[in-house]
């Protein structure tokens, strides 16, 4: 039956996605169940009964008129592009995974550059010296650059790495039924996980500021500051490695479920693929980066000003005007009945 299934999502692919033309696809659906139980309890072979499916049903231009799609027919779509093979699909995945990971490692590297400096500090406060001696001042130079060469050479080799799935931006391809209905189950499988590493994130972004409070509270000298101040970093680069290697797959998967026309049935295979875009391409564009510049302006602020006691009010406020933003340009696709 699986066979029948994605022979039919593939004749009703270009077309338009209406209500008469999901209609018009569940009838004919129902007829090629029918006929293949048929088939079966005649004794005929599960591989002959779906040749014979295909055949008598396989043809929309005859169907057209008994199904009530005469204007739909005309109104097709078509070329939407190359169809994705499986292993396309599968090695793009990886590749985008892979790719998060390097750029997360390299922006966390980034983050905590800084750190040699405050550590340099401390070791020397804590040595008695008051100041950072010109051996220790080399040294934590050194390991500031090394971690900035670490960084580049990272965000390079995963450029470079992606400029073999180039094509599928800049080529006209899209998927099959098949190939969005695991998509789909994938991404909703992993869900929650996404959800769990994107909130852990946030939260270490948000509460980076807390073993500087803490340690404030119980010892302000300055060697004990300096700690506090070396964990802020490593806090904030671990929430934000967690935030963007958790959104290797997920964009992986959002990118390919998009492929498709969404004005037509194979752009609706699955509900992943009727999510909320925007009638305005400037919204669009600035909301396909609106958490990450939400993200940015928070330690920006917080690091320029330290009132991490209030700066964390952004994150409420970002909530708001998202929900407004989507309300007025927003327009949810929902799957014809």
């Amino acid at each position: 039956m699986e066979t029948i299934r994605n022979y039919l999502e593939s004749m009703f692919a270009n077309l338009p996605n209406t209500p008469e033309v999901q209609r018009a696809k569940s009838e004919l659906w129902q007829m090629m169940e029918d006929k293949y139980n048929e088939l079966l309890a005649e004794g005929i072979s599960e591989n002959e009964a779906v040749g014979t499916v295909i055949s008598e049903f396989g043809n929309l231009d005859e169907l057209a008129e008994t199904l009530g799609i005469e204007n739909a027919m005309k109104e097709e779509v078509p070329y939407q592009g190359r169809v994705l093979r499986q292993d396309e699909v599968e090695g793009y995945v990886r590749a985008r995974r892979k790719n998060s990971i390097c750029n997360a490692l390299g922006v966390f590297f980034c983050i905590i550059s800084p750190v040699t400096f405050l550590i340099a500090n401390a070791v020397s406060l804590y040595t008695g010296s008051g100041v950072v001696g010109s051996s220790g001042l080399g040294l934590a130079t050194a390991f500031f650059f090394i971690l900035l060469a670490a960084a580049i050479s990272l965000f390079v080799f995963s450029g470079v790495r992606m400029g073999s799935w180039k094509y599928m931006t800049k080529e006209n391809v899209c998927i099959d039924y098949a190939t969005a209905e695991t998509i789909h189950n994938a991404r909703e499988k992993e869900r929650t996980g996404h959800a769990l590493l994107k909130t852990a994130g946030v939260l270490l972004c948000v509460f980076c500021f807390v073993p500087v409070a803490v340690m404030g509270a119980v010892d302000a000298s300055e060697p004990v500051m300096m700690i506090g101040a070396i964990l802020l970093f490593l806090l904030v680069g671990a929430g934000v490695f967690l935030l963007v290697a958790s959104s290797g797959r997920e964009d992986a998967y959002r990118t390919l479920l998009r492929f498709n026309d969404p004005q037509t049935v194979s752009g609706n295979y699955v509900p992943s693929q009727t999510e909320i875009s925007y009638s305005n391409k400037t919204v669009e564009q600035i909301m396909s980066v609106y958490m990450q510049a939400v993200l940015c302006i928070y330690l920006i602020w917080s690091f320029l000003t330290f009132d991490w006691h209030i700066t964390w009010i952004i994150w409420p406020v970002a909530a708001i005007v998202r929900h407004i933003i989507n309300n007025i340009w927003g327009q949810k696709k929902e799957q014809a009945a």
